[in-house]
């Protein structure tokens, strides 16, 4: 996405930068972080949940910034072994142990971000601004239980399994929890790492499968099923495909192929024929092989499970003369209908979090301006939301808050509301899984961004 952040998308797949969509299938792609991470199943499609088990605990300190709000580190990390006093303070835990409170210090609340955050894109510091923002909100408020916040933001380095396990491995030994709140494949191997290791964390990439193994995790966003789902449900409703044939077009990466079974099986339930799929590599400029496919074999819908590769497939479309209805959940973000200069207006499509014109939107956009004397990226607003639960999740857990705490809190939060950064959030003792639902959006308004048609929704037929 971006979620997605954005949020949400590029970082979650391969493709071309804006500035090269234009050059025609000459051009050179490059990888692109955008969001919210792709993750979405639909509760009872499988099962999901596992009882609660005590955590571990090690712990160093980390750095902060100058505000104390937010910190970015990298780099190995000397975990203080256990018996030995921990000399940034924080409150005594044993591994394994209940009492586990790493990251909790006298005056100070620790909760780790991971994601790809490179330097060099600007929309990696913009999304990391909603953390920033909220941390100083909150602390201006009086902190978490009287503890100054700290979001200890590690950057995966790019978007693979080991990168997400080596950023995971930084934060563990210092936070109280720890959100994989952007990527793919970085932010499965960053959950995976810490699930394994007794850290509750929350995830915004997952399948069904991931989410029925978690033991100390929660998924905080639609799994790839279940947006898959919410998609296809779009597509034959709202969008009026039944009785005509789709095709699938999908970037290359493992967290977002299990759409493909989906797609197959509902397709067909919600009364659309099943056409082409094709799948979208790394180094990929040109898309008019895929779009010509599309367009032989009579597809008049194609569900989008790519990023900024939409852009090129409607460029190359039109050079074919073809202009199919095009959907999908990782491509309706404003950072990719903006480079596109209005090839996307008129399209409709749902998305993972909120836009710009939710209650929600304007208190984000007064903190970061407060902050940075500058405008947020409006796909920023995904990941205000999510800091906004994570804080909520510290909350439940106390004034003398551990990590096993954090985790039976999880079993009584209900449709946690973010004023429309994210859907509501729904746990229960059997289910891991935050929320099915998803946003009805349209492209787009006078500056180039998705506005809603409707509230989430966690079903569209």
């Amino acid at each position: 996405m971006l979620v997605a952040l954005l949020l949400t998308a590029a970082a979650c797949s391969n493709a071309p930068r804006p500035s090269e969509l234009s050059a025609g299938p000459g051009s050179t792609a490059s990888s692109v972080s955008v969001g919210s991470g792709p993750g979405a199943t639909v509760k009872g499609v499988a099962g999901h949940g596992d009882t609660n088990t005590p955590a571990r605990a090690d712990g160093a300190p980390g750095n902060t910034d100058n505000s104390g709000s937010v910190v970015t580190t990298g780099g190995p990390v000397e975990a203080i072994p256990v018996g030995r006093a921990d000399p940034s303070g924080a409150a005594p835990g044993g591994i394994g142990g209940p009492g586990n409170r790493t990251g909790v210090k006298k005056t100070e609340l620790r909760i780790g971000v991971t994601g790809y955050f490179p330097g060099n894109v600007l929309i990696a510091s913009d999304l990391q601004k909603a953390f920033n923002a909220y941390a100083d909100q909150v602390n201006a408020a009086g902190g978490v239980h009287g503890r100054r916040l700290v979001f200890d933001i590690v950057d995966t380095g790019d978007v693979t399994s080991e990168g997400g396990v080596d950023a995971a491995k930084q934060v563990e030994g210092r936070v109280l929890l720890n959100c994989e709140c952007q990527g793919a494949d970085n932010a499965v191997g960053a959950g995976a790492y810490l699930d394994s290791r007794g850290v509750p964390h929350f995830q915004v990439t997952a399948t069904d499968a991931i989410a029925q193994q978690l033991k100390h995790g929660y998924v905080l966003a639609p799994t790839t099923e279940g947006f898959s789902l919410r998609t296809l449900e779009y597509m034959a409703v709202p969008l009026k495909l039944r009785g005509k044939k789709i095709g699938m077009v999908r970037s290359n990466n493992s967290v977002w192929q299990p759409g493909e079974a989906v797609y197959k099986t509902y397709s067909r339930e919600l009364g659309m024929e099943v056409g082409p799929i094709r799948v979208t590599e790394a180094s990929q400029a040109s898309f008019v092989s895929e779009m010509r496919a599309m367009q032989e074999a009579g597809v008049e819908g194609i569900f989008c499970f790519c990023s900024l590769e939409v852009l090129g497939m409607v460029r190359d479309g039109k050079s074919l003369g073809y202009e199919p209805i095009i959907a999908g959940p990782t491509f309706s973000f404003d950072i990719i209908s903006q480079a596109g200069g209005g090839s996307l207006d008129g399209f409709r499509s749902v998305r993972l979090g909120g836009t710009v014109d939710l209650a929600g939107y304007a208190a984000f956009r007064k903190a970061v301006r407060d902050r940075y004397g500058s405008e947020p990226l409006s796909d920023g607003f995904i990941f205000w939301g999510y800091a906004q639960f994570l804080v909520e999740a510290a909350r439940l857990a106390g004034p003398d808050p551990t990590r096993a705490r954090v985790e039976n809190a999880m079993t009584t939060v209900q449709s946690l509301d973010t004023k429309g950064a994210i859907p509501p959030v729904t746990y229960g003792p059997n289910d891991r899984i935050g929320t099915t639902a998803m946003l009805p959006v349209r492209c787009c308004n006078e500056n180039d961004r998705w506005i809603s048609e409707g509230p989430y929704a966690e079903s569209f037929r």
